[in-house]
């Protein structure tokens, strides 16, 4: 970021173009993500669930939420 050569090659973008300033002088940051490959851990209460369909049926549930916020990466679910 900001052109330093040992970032360049996995910031593509500058300081600029993550932060507006207003004119009171407020700093305002807009998270853009640049990653290719997304982790996250993701939970599910099997309390209520009673049959092994159930649990695929809520897992597929989880997952497809959490990959319609992935916003087109691709996404990789760890399950604690």
């Amino acid at each position: 970021m900001g052109g330093h050569p040992d970032h360049d090659s996995y910031a593509p973008c500058s300081v600029a173009d993550l932060v507006e300033v207003d004119d009171s002088g407020t700093v305002w940051l807009e998270f853009r993500p640049t990653d290719v490959v997304r982790w996250d851990t993701l939970s599910l209460d099997i309390g209520a669930l009673e049959t092994g369909q159930d649990l695929i049926d809520a897992a597929t549930g989880v997952a497809e939420e959490a990959l319609d916020t992935a916003g087109g990466v691709r996404w990789w679910p760890a399950w604690p």
